[in-house]
């Protein structure tokens, strides 16, 4: 509804497309008092935005969520690590950071010849609902003694295990928890085979703190 035909509060603007299957397995039987059974479930889903209103005409299309799968993380991306000073100096980086050999090298995917968070991050890869979710319930009973186990799990999402939040209502906050601390980095030496990030005795957001696809 309008308010005094200025604004719209509300709009069913964005468009969502959501598919897959389900289905569930039971067996029932019994040996004498014995009765037993089993239940099997199984459900596949994808998720993706159709057209998102929050998209605009100069948004770069790595910004735009119109035609990614819902959920979809958000990051720099990278190209490995710097394995020398001459590869920093060749190379484009964070505005504002010293960057050295084992640092994470971001990608500039603008193209404009540094690495800035508004302009370079996008959505990446994977989403936060699972694709696949299933279970698996045994149970029995025996004269008046009984058993019921229950096995489930998921499959199919991408956890951030450092960088920012992105769930409603926290998005863009700097994760700093004592889960996430231990994923920050580690102590390697500087060779052309850096695998890991390089040990340091402060946290810098530019090299260990955000979320980076290689």
């Amino acid at each position: 509804p309008s308010r005094g035909g200025y604004y719209y509060t509300y709009g069913n603007d964005n468009k969502k497309d959501y598919r897959g299957f389900d289905f569930t397995i039971r067996h029932n039987n019994y040996i004498g008092d014995l009765n037993y059974g089993a239940k099997l479930m199984f459900t596949y889903a994808y998720r993706r935005w159709l057209f998102y209103a929050g998209d605009s005409a100069n948004t770069p299309m790595y910004q735009r969520l119109t035609g990614k799968e819902v959920g979809s993380r958000w990051g720099f991306l990278s190209d490995g690590l710097f394995t020398s000073w001459t590869d920093v100096e060749n190379s484009a980086s964070p505005e504002g950071y010293a960057v050295a050999p084992g640092y994470i090298k971001y990608v500039d995917r603008n193209g404009d010849g540094k690495v800035v968070w508004q302009d370079d991050q996008g959505y990446v890869a994977g989403t936060d609902y699972p694709r696949v979710q299933g279970s698996l319930n045994l149970y029995a009973n025996w004269k008046g003694f009984d058993i019921d186990l229950l096995f489930q799990g998921a499959m199919g999402r991408t956890v951030s295990l450092t960088g920012q939040y992105t769930l409603a209502g926290s998005e863009g906050i700097q994760d700093n928890t004592f889960l996430t601390k231990p994923f920050y980095g580690g102590a390697i030496p500087l060779s052309s085979c850096l695998s890991m990030p390089g040990l340091r005795t402060t946290l810098t957001a530019n090299s260990l703190a955000r979320l980076s696809i290689t």
